[in-house]
């Protein structure tokens, strides 16, 4: 498991561009519980103990895209960082 802190995961937001909760598209779900923030983080194979809320993006059943904010009131205002999701790791026998 990877832990980031806010100085890296801020280093690699995609295109450097300063993203703010009011830029997050409407298909995204909005995370607020620390265990839901906890379980995602492991499932991403992500430590996120410096954020208060995720938002998430999934599709067929897996998380394509997430973001976090330090705040656990998403204002929209606030910033948000882009979170890498570790690659899967599959054994093909």
């Amino acid at each position: 498991m990877v832990c980031l802190g806010m100085e890296t995961i801020a280093n690699n937001n995609k295109g450097g561009k300063d993203m703010k909760v009011k830029d997050i598209p409407e298909r995204f779900a909005l995370v607020t519980d620390s265990q839901e923030i906890e379980a995602v983080g492991d499932h991403i194979g992500t430590i996120l103990d410096d954020f208060g809320c995720l938002f998430v993006d999934v599709i067929e059943g897996d998380y394509a895209q997430v973001y976090g904010c330090e705040s656990s009131v998403p204002w929209i205002g606030a910033n948000v960082y882009e979170i890498e999701i570790a690659p899967v790791v599959r054994w093909i026998k």
